[in-house]
């Protein structure tokens, strides 16, 4: 009997997954493209933890939530996922566009997988975009038979393909407290503090008048700019105050959404 295992980034992709395939589809939220990975894959992600807490605590959320927050729970849930996406499967399907996050999960998904006798397979879209093609009013749903075109065009993976990204997974593990970047075909790392520069300037460009640190011109430049997530943006405008880069002409440093920046 053949049975497919689904495997995509977490969120509006997996549930679009969900709506139109009957297979099992197994989700990973945590955005392995940025932050420590040394102990991701343990019983024990100390730093990762560590890097999670601090990551969304420059989001805005409820502090009761955050303290209630099981981050361990959550990073082994997500290990425990990953080290059952082969399990009676006769095939697992990768799903990864060549953005940066989904490059990431690609890697890590083969890693898991390494020693794993069912056949892999993957799809390059991006299910992201598809979720915007999809008309207003209707569900967050991939059509049944789009969705079947696109697992009928899926392509294998090869022994050796298997094989340089499960080691190139490792080596990413290795690169420390690093934002990791889809270029040319591969995921290349770079200091945390990568896109530092170019967040300050943006504020640096009106030197004379305060800028509101959650706008388009700040906030929504930056994501642009750099391809990340809000929460990541926000993290890093966190981290050049602390260093004193950037300076907070109003507001409260401990709510983001409140600042309003000024160069330093």
């Amino acid at each position: 009997m053949t049975l497919i295992h689904h495997v995509c980034q977490g969120g509006s992709a997996a549930a679009m997954l969900r709506a139109a395939l009957r297979d099992p589809v197994i989700d990973i939220l945590d955005d392995a493209s940025i932050g420590p990975l040394a102990d991701v894959d343990t019983a024990t992600p100390d730093a990762r933890v560590r890097f999670m807490k601090a990551l969304f605590a420059c989001g805005g959320f409820d502090q009761e939530d955050e303290a209630a927050m099981d981050w361990y729970g959550e990073l082994r849930d997500m290990n425990e996922r990953l080290a059952s996406i082969a399990r009676d499967a006769t095939e697992v399907v990768i799903w990864a566009d060549d953005g940066d996050v989904e490059q990431a999960l690609r890697r890590r998904a083969h890693w898991w997988l390494k020693d794993a006798a069912a056949n892999v397979s993957e799809i390059g879209v991006s299910l992201r975009e598809l979720a915007r093609a999809i008309p207003k009013g209707q569900a967050l749903a991939l059509g049944v038979g789009q969705a079947a075109a696109l697992v009928a065009g899926r392509k294998t993976a090869t022994p050796e393909l298997r094989a340089q990204l499960a080691n190139e997974w490792q080596a990413l593990r290795n690169d420390g407290d690093s934002v990791r970047v889809a270029e040319n075909g591969r995921l290349a790392s770079y200091p945390i503090d990568h896109y530092d520069a170019d967040f300050a300037s943006l504020v640096h460009a009106t030197p004379s008048t305060p800028v509101k640190l959650a706008s388009a011109d700040i906030l929504g430049a930056a994501m642009a700019r750099s391809g990340r997530s809000d929460l990541f943006c926000k993290w890093r405008f966190a981290q050049l105050i602390a260093r004193g880069k950037l300076t907070v002409a109003q507001g409260d440093a401990r709510d983001l959404n409140s600042v309003w920046l000024a160069s330093k």
